[in-house]
This record gives C-alpha cells, sequence and structure tokens, in this order.
C-alpha cells in the first residue's frame, strides 16, 4: 500500500473537521441565542461512513456527513381573551409589558410599573 495514512484532519482534503467546524459554530450561536433553553444538551454527530468497493472491496468509498442537534426556541407566552363579536367568536391579546416600563398584573388586570421601569 503506497500513499500516507489517512486521518480526520486529511479524509476528504479536510471536509470531515470543515463539517465539523460549521456545526460547531451553529451549536454555540444556539447556545448564545437567548430565546433558546439554557439548559438543554446540544449535539454534534459527525458520521463516516466507509462501503467497500463491488469489484475490489479494497477500493472504498467513504461519505462523510455532519450534523447537530440544538435546544429550540424557549415558548413566549400571551394572554389573550377570548368571547363573541356578534355571531362570531373573537380574541384579543392582552399586552403584558410595554416600552414604558409597565405590565399586566395577571390577577387583577391591573396595569402596574415594573421596577425600574418609568411611568
Amino acid at each position: 500500500m503506497s500513499g500516507e495514512f489517512v486521518t480526520l484532519s486529511t479524509l476528504g482534503g479536510g471536509v470531515a473537521e470543515e463539517l465539523f467546524g460549521v456545526e460547531l459554530e451553529r451549536v454555540i450561536d444556539n447556545i448564545l441565542d437567548p430565546n433558546a433553553d439554557p439548559k438543554k444538551a446540544r449535539t454534534i454527530t459527525l458520521k463516516i461512513k466507509i462501503k467497500p468497493g463491488q469489484s475490489d472491496p479494497a477500493a472504498c468509498t467513504a461519505e462523510i456527513t455532519c450534523s447537530s442537534t440544538i435546544a429550540p426556541s424557549a415558548p413566549f407566552e400571551t394572554m389573550l381573551v377570548v368571547g363573541q363579536d356578534g355571531d362570531r367568536a373573537a380574541a384579543s391579546e392582552v399586552v403584558q409589558q410595554s416600552i414604558f416600563g409597565e405590565q399586566v398584573d395577571q390577577k387583577t388586570g391591573e396595569i402596574v410599573a415594573i421596577a425600574g421601569g418609568s411611568k
């Protein structure tokens, strides 16, 4: 056998490491995303499928794939008031927070100032 031995760094001209780097960046972006669940684990999977050749089993093909599983966005909760508007169903969203530093008290429905906010 001639040539150099294959390593992860040389396989496919370095494509395995390149694919891993792309998925690692995706995972890091997800970790830094304030909307993603910070407690969920992320996973990177590097898969190398080696298939022997039909006419010459020593002549193999290698298929390199890399994927990641990231945390989903955290759910956003809002309040709706539902009822009837004449003969049809209707819904209205209750704005819970405004740019003026106020929010709706969930128990009373009253608008109250947020600590540190201004009115």
